[in-house]
């Protein structure tokens, strides 16, 4: 913001004609030194934000001119953003100056998240653009997907939001992955690489939440990384078992799984008594040699049931 105010310094001095700029209702520049009856005011539009310029009625000739030079240098700030941020995704080499003047709220530490839809990817940049319009926020289209860059303070809380709007305003599918803070190029280029990981992963292993934290998907990575041998191996055993549970069954393997092998707390995630959890679990047993409530047996199955959702579920 910053050199964005040197530039509109060196335009009054250029030009001679003096002027004060407001975006909303904050004040970006003051150089015009009172504003009275003879000052006239313009309202400007960039970036989806609301810019006023006033300046003095001698000037009103040179308003359209001062205001498209003002308007065009504005977008422009906003487009050097978001092209560091391609540049350093891209593996390209970005000079720290440029960084630091251009990527100032980075030292507070920056989260990146990733937004996945199925439809209308223009239409939810929009919705999320709207969304950070007073805040040090960039987000831009890369790939398949909606990058978001910020100084995020609950960063699930944002997520959810974020998740919630599109999903009101596009009626479509969306998944949302998060990445660690960052504090540099090093890290933000990591953090990226992770949460893609992360996306491709909660994806492929259809996970309910939809939205997807690395820390926590080590499981999944583990189970995508299984030898290929070993995945049909254990798919010649437990495939036809799995394709004829009901939605019920799997949904009581994915909570009881969730809910680290407890019943008490499985049964209350699934709203049933306990004891029809255990005829249920009982159940699973009769029909793949398979005791989930022990650990060696949920293991086995577990990892067994993740690779089928992998293979037959997407």
């Amino acid at each position: 913001m910053e050199s964005f105010r040197d530039f509109l310094d060196d335009l009054c001095l250029n030009t001679g004609i003096r002027f004060n700029l407001f975006e909303d209702n904050n004040e970006l520049y003051h150089g015009l030194d009172s504003e009275s009856s003879e000052t006239i005011r313009c309202k400007l539009k960039a970036q989806n934000k609301e810019l006023y310029i006033y300046l003095d009625k001698k000037n009103k000739d040179n308003i359209k001119l001062i205001s498209y030079i003002i308007v065009d240098k504005y977008k422009e700030k906003y487009c050097i953003r978001e092209k560091l941020m391609i540049d350093l995704l891209n593996g390209k080499e970005v000079g720290i100056d440029l960084i630091e003047k251009n990527l100032y709220f980075l030292q507070d530490g920056i989260i990146i998240l990733l937004v996945n839809v199925d439809k209308n990817k223009n239409e939810a940049l929009e919705i999320i653009k709207q969304s950070y319009l007073d805040q040090e926020v960039i987000s831009f289209i890369y790939g398949d997907d909606i990058v978001i860059c910020g100084a995020f303070d609950d960063i699930e809380e944002h997520a959810r939001s974020i998740k919630e709007a599109i999903v009101s305003h596009v009626y479509c599918k969306v998944y949302v992955s998060l990445g660690n803070r960052s504090y540099d190029a090093v890290d933000i280029v990591n953090s990226y690489r992770f949460t893609k990981e992360s996306m491709m992963l909660g994806k492929r292993f259809c996970s309910k939440d939809e939205i997807f934290y690395y820390d926590k998907m080590l499981f999944e990575k583990i189970v995508f990384n299984i030898d290929y041998s070993v995945k049909e191996e254990l798919m010649s055993r437990f495939k036809d078992k799995f394709d004829v549970f009901d939605k019920e069954i799997i949904n009581t393997i994915e909570e009881f799984a969730n809910c680290g092998l407890n019943i008490s707390d499985a049964s209350r995630k699934l709203y049933v008594h306990r004891n029809t959890l255990i005829y249920r679990i009982e159940k699973i047993k009769k029909e793949t040699g398979f005791d989930i409530r022990q650990f060696t047996d949920a293991t086995v199955f577990i990892i067994s049931f993740m690779i089928w959702k992998e293979k037959y579920r997407n």
